[in-house]
């Protein structure tokens, strides 16, 4: 009751929107995932899902973020270093729809089957102009591995990474040499 209920939709809004973020990231990275969520109970084992299950839930919980910002509100401008209204939220929720749909396909048979007709759709009703979020060392949010992937040197990808889409057993032979002959 004292937070309202424009911020209590606001704060259900962004905290759907970043357990979305977060849930599909998991998925992009790892072959399996956990739902982990405000009704998880944490000294229960898990069960893992697979990533296109673990996807799938977080395109759910973008769509629960989507219906949450209904209600007009703004978020505080320290959260994410931007002014974000419901709307934008939205389009941002949306946006990020598009970007996990089309980029977690690993194989040519999941790429034949991404539906892009939801994917164009995501998108049409994304952001449609450049957001700008700060980052500033002393003020607010401040993300390190944002920073410094702008600076020359420090900006590549992991090879850990690289090496998930390697067919040619190449990256594994890399791996198994000693650390010297690397």
């Amino acid at each position: 009751d004292e937070l309202g209920a424009e911020n209590v939709a606001r704060n259900k809004a962004y905290g759907k929107y970043v357990q979305a973020l977060a849930h599909a990231t998991v998925a992009l990275i790892y072959d399996q995932g956990f739902v982990v969520d405000e009704t998880t109970d944490l000294t229960a084992a898990q069960e893992p899902l697979d990533y296109m299950a673990l996807m799938d839930v977080a395109l759910g919980l973008f769509d629960e973020a989507i219906a949450l910002s209904s209600t007009s509100f703004t978020l505080p401008y320290n959260w994410i270093q931007d002014d974000v209204s419901n709307q934008d939220l939205i389009r941002l929720a949306h946006s990020q729809k598009a970007r996990f749909r089309a980029q977690v396909a690993r194989t040519p048979e999941e790429r034949a089957a991404v539906n892009w007709s939801a994917v164009i759709a995501d998108v049409d009703a994304g952001i449609t102009e450049t957001k700008y979020m700060e980052y500033d060392w002393d003020n607010g949010w401040y993300h390190g591995a944002l920073d410094y992937s702008t600076d020359a040197g420090w900006g590549q990808l992991p090879y850990w990474i690289y090496g998930m889409a390697d067919q040619s057993g190449l990256v594994a032979d890399w791996y198994a040499l000693p650390i010297g002959d690397k």
